[in-house]
């Protein structure tokens, strides 16, 4: 709550309280939650290498419990970390194996959060009106969906999304934008794990 009301010091602290008492009670899949919303928070903070520590930590405890859906959390913000650092290829790797992981979970509210994402990949590729197209389906599917990104998913997104409008002309964006929007979720699938944008 606080994190989305935009007080990140706060929810920081507050996470940081959690996972000394999960810690100290044992109690691995809460710990692993704890350390998934932390390293989300310390990446909103711009501190890469405690987001990648905590991250890391969470997904390999995930893993080992197979708890396969909530790996596939951590491995969004393992993707996020992979963009800030320039490495949009790792980033590109991550976001698919989450968005497979989710599919194979059934857990398909998140894999909007996912398509922006490789959104976002595909505008650091040069890839711009995949980008474009991407971020018209997200929004259609979040829409949809009924879900909202929190305030933090959006601050992360606007620099991709606002370089890639300024790359291309205002008719071509809109047009790749509602491309986007009418895409099926299966459609919107194979298309965003395809390795190259059919421009």
């Amino acid at each position: 709550m606080w994190r989305e009301r935009g007080d990140i010091e706060r929810a920081t602290q507050l996470l940081e309280e959690a996972l000394t008492m999960y810690r100290d009670t044992g109690d691995q899949a809460l710990i692993a939650s704890v350390l998934t919303h932390l390293g989300f928070t310390f990446l909103l903070q711009g501190d890469l290498e405690r987001a990648t520590a905590a991250t890391e930590e969470a997904a390999a405890m995930l893993r080992e419990q197979k708890h396969l859906s909530y790996v596939a959390y951590a491995l969004i913000n393992l993707g996020w970390i992979a963009r800030h650092r320039g490495d949009s290829e790792w980033a590109r790797a991550l976001n698919i194996e989450s968005v497979r992981l989710l599919l194979d979970t059934g857990d398909k509210l998140s894999v909007p959060e996912e398509l922006e994402g490789l959104a976002c990949v595909a505008e650091a590729r040069g890839e711009t009106e995949r980008a474009a197209r991407l971020f018209g389906a997200s929004e259609a599917l979040h829409e949809a969906m009924g879900t909202i990104p929190e305030p933090g998913e959006r601050a992360l997104q606007e620099p991709y999304l606002a370089a890639a409008r300024s790359k291309l002309d205002e008719a071509v964006w809109q047009e790749a934008w509602a491309q986007g929007r009418v895409m099926t979720l299966e459609e919107v699938i194979s298309y965003a794990l395809e390795e190259e944008a059919s421009e």
